[in-house]
C-alpha cells in the first residue's frame, strides 16, 4: 500500500540492527529488560528503532498502519527531531539516522529500570518518556488510532471526514478487537480498508463538484466556535465543511492546545466542552505534563477556551458563539450521558460520590455556563465575537457569518441531530424528567442554582 502510494518502502528487521555499532550493547541491556512471554516479538519491537538508525533514519511504519494524505517523499518534519504520529504509540515515525540512534539508547535504558514487571515494551518506554517535561521526542495526532466504537473510524460511516488531515490509519490489534473485525484475516481487512478509502475519499473527492455550494472567497484568519458541547456544533460543522477551499476540524479537544503548530492546517475550528481534570483528555494521564500543549487544569471549575490566548496567538481570528436555552441543552447532556460512558465519567469529575446526582450537575453547569458567559459578555457587547442561536433559522444565520467572516457563505442540507437515544430506563433522564427546580429557557445567562464560587 505504501508503494502504491509513491514511497520507496523497505522491510527491516534484527538483521539491520546487527549492523549498528551500537547493537551488541544495546542487546546486552536488552536482557535486562522485561519482555513477557513473546520475547522476541517484544525484543524486535525494541531492535527496529537502532534498525532506523543502521538503514539511514527516515519514516518509519508499523505493518497495520496504511497511508492516508502523506505525500511521498514528504520531507521529514520538526527539522528532523524523532517525532511519533500517535502521540506515544510506535505506528508512524519520523526521524533522522542520529534521532533513531539516540531514541533507540534512550528507549532500551528506560526499559531497563523496569525489571519489577512482567512486560515493559518500546510503547511502555515510549510513554513514560512522553511524561518528561519536556519530552525527549515530539508527539503528535496525525495517525487514525483506536475508536472506541467502531474499532478504527475508517470502518464508521463517515471514513472520509474521520480522516481529514490523518497522515496514516492505524488498524492496531485492539482495533480489530474492538470493531468486531476478523482477526484471522487482518491483512485481507486492512487492504480493502485501504482500496474503500482510496475509492471513497481520493477517487470521490476527485470527482465531486462542490462549486454550486459556495462562492470562492478565500477566508482570512482562522475561526474559532467557542461555544459549549451541545449547541449545534455538528450543524456549524456541516456548514463549513460545504465550503471550498477552508478546512474545518469537529474535535472536542482544541480547547486545551497550547502550542499554535497544532493549529497549523485548519481554519476553523468547531466543537469542544469543558474537562474537570487533567485524565479527560484521551491522551490520559500524561496530558497534564504538556504545559506547551494542553491548558492547566482546575478540578473544581470547567475549562473553557482562552479567548485571549487563541487572540494574541493568531491575530485577525474570528469567534463565533452558538447558544441555546438552558433546559434543552441540560436535556441534551443528560442524553448524552446516558449513552457515553466516557462523557458520564467526565460530567462527574472532582464530584464526590454522593454528588453524582441530576440536581447535582444541573447546578454545576449552570454554574459554569454563567461563569463563562460572563466572560464572553463583553466580547459579544463589543461585536467582537458573533451570538449566534441554535433555533435561528439557516438563512439568518449564513447571512451573520457572512457579514462576520467577510465571505460569502452558502450550504443546505446542514441540520444535523447529533442527541443520541437513550436506553428508556436510563436514571439519569428519569431523575431529570423529576426534577423539583423548573429549567430556565434563556440561552444566556441563567439564575444560579446554587451558590456559585
Amino acid at each position: 500500500m505504501w508503494s502504491a502510494a509513491g514511497w520507496k518502502t523497505k522491510i527491516i528487521g534484527l538483521a539491520d540492527a546487527k549492523t549498528h555499532p551500537d547493537f551488541k550493547k544495546l542487546d546486552r541491556i536488552l536482557d535486562a529488560v522485561p519482555l513477557g512471554t513473546n520475547q522476541f516479538y517484544d525484543r524486535v519491537c525494541f531492535s527496529r528503532h537502532l534498525a532506523m538508525a543502521a538503514v539511514g533514519g527516515g519514516w518509519m511504519s508499523d505493518y497495520d498502519t496504511i497511508p492516508l494524505h502523506i505525500q511521498s517523499g514528504m520531507p521529514l518534519p520538526n527539522e528532523g527531531r524523532w517525532t511519533s504520529f500517535e502521540w506515544s504509540v510506535p505506528s508512524l515515525i519520523s526521524g533522522t539516522e542520529s534521532e533513531w540512534r539516540r531514541m533507540a539508547n534512550m528507549l532500551v535504558e528506560t526499559g531497563s529500570k523496569h525489571q519489577d514487571v512482567n512486560l515493559f515494551s518500546d510503547m511502555m518506554a515510549m510513554q513514560e518518556l512522553a511524561g518528561l517535561k519536556p519530552p525527549p521526542y515530539t508527539l503528535e495526532l496525525r495517525v487514525l488510532g483506536l475508536d472506541q466504537i467502531h474499532g478504527n473510524s475508517l470502518w464508521g460511516p463517515s471514513m472520509c471526514t474521520a480522516s481529514e488531515q490523518k497522515l496514516a490509519a492505524h488498524m492496531s490489534h485492539y482495533a480489530f478487537v474492538t470493531g468486531g473485525r476478523n482477526q484471522a484475516d487482518r491483512a485481507g481487512t486492512i487492504a480493502d480498508t485501504s482500496a474503500a478509502w482510496q475509492k471513497e475519499c481520493v477517487e470521490g473527492a476527485r470527482s465531486k463538484d462542490r462549486a454550486d455550494n459556495a462562492v470562492n472567497v478565500p477566508l482570512v484568519g482562522k475561526v474559532f466556535f467557542v461555544g459549549l458541547h451541545k449547541t449545534g456544533t455538528s450543524t456549524l460543522y456541516n456548514i463549513f465543511k460545504q465550503q471550498p477551499h477552508i478546512t474545518v476540524q469537529h474535535r472536542a479537544d482544541w480547547w486545551y492546545y497550547r502550542d499554535p503548530r497544532l493549529f497549523a492546517n485548519t481554519q476553523v475550528w468547531v466543537d469542544g466542552y469543558e474537562r474537570y481534570a487533567p485524565a479527560d483528555t484521551w491522551m490520559g494521564k500524561w496530558s497534564n505534563q504538556h504545559p506547551q500543549t494542553i491548558a492547566e487544569f482546575d478540578v473544581q471549575a470547567g475549562v473553557f477556551p482562552d479567548i485571549a490566548w487563541l487572540n494574541a496567538t493568531f491575530p485577525g481570528a474570528h469567534f463565533i458563539v452558538q447558544t441555546r436555552n438552558f433546559r434543552d441543552w441540560v436535556t441534551s447532556r443528560i442524553r448524552h450521558m446516558c449513552t457515553d460512558a466516557i462523557f458520564n465519567a467526565t460530567m462527574f469529575n472532582g464530584l464526590a460520590e454522593r454528588e453524582h446526582t441530576v440536581s447535582r450537575l444541573v447546578a454545576r453547569w449552570s454554574c459554569d455556563r454563567n461563569r463563562y458567559y460572563r466572560l464572553l459578555d463583553p466580547h459579544v457587547a463589543s461585536g467582537a465575537i458573533l451570538k449566534l442561536d441554535l433555533y435561528e433559522p439557516l438563512a439568518s444565520k449564513l447571512h451573520k457569518l457572512s457579514n462576520h467572516l467577510n465571505i460569502a457563505l452558502v450550504a443546505t442540507n446542514v441540520d444535523a441531530n447529533r442527541d443520541l437515544k437513550p436506553p428508556p430506563d436510563c436514571q439519569l433522564l428519569i431523575d431529570l424528567r423529576n426534577l423539583q427546580t423548573p429549567l430556565s429557557d434563556s440561552n444566556w445567562l441563567v439564575h444560579d442554582l446554587v451558590p456559585c464560587t
